[in-house]
């Protein structure tokens, strides 16, 4: 599991209320796994980013 994560979200609504956007955005920083050689190594940064409009 990450040692840091965030999650942040804002809704917007436009046109009078006939479009509503989202926009998720998650992070956290690097995670630790063994690897193939059964090594313990760490990922790279987790980030995603999530836009929807409905």
């Amino acid at each position: 599991m990450p040692n840091l994560e965030a999650n942040a979200y804002a809704n917007v609504t436009l046109l009078d209320d006939k479009l509503t956007a989202r926009c998720d955005l998650y992070f956290g920083n690097n995670v630790s796994f063994i690897n193939k050689e059964n090594v313990i190594t760490q990922s790279n940064v987790l980030f995603d980013l999530n836009l929807t409009a409905a």
